[in-house]
């Protein structure tokens, strides 16, 4: 059993670098801004079916909460802690 284990680690090491490489070459070819576009809009029609009108409310104040850092030229690992914290308690 150990072997067993031994041997299907190094395969799976293996196969994690060669698609890494291969998945890496994909990625820098795709353009940044349609995807995070098809994502926005995703997220939008999705929050409303799946949620209804309070997830939309909350949509819209994570919104402006995530612009906090833009708008005041901080750094977003405070907002990071500032909303894991309350989340974990």
């Amino acid at each position: 059993m150990l072997i067993a284990t031994a041997v299907a680690s190094l395969i799976g090491y293996h196969l994690t670098i060669i698609s890494g490489r291969y998945a890496s070459r994909l990625i820098s070819r795709i353009d940044q801004r349609k995807m995070n576009l098809t994502v926005i809009v995703f997220l939008i029609v999705m929050v409303p079916i799946s949620t209804g009108f309070w997830g939309v409310v909350i949509l819209m104040i994570s919104l402006i909460v995530g612009f906090i850092p833009v708008t005041n030229d901080m750094g977003k690992t405070v907002l990071c802690g500032c909303l894991i914290l309350p989340s974990l308690m």
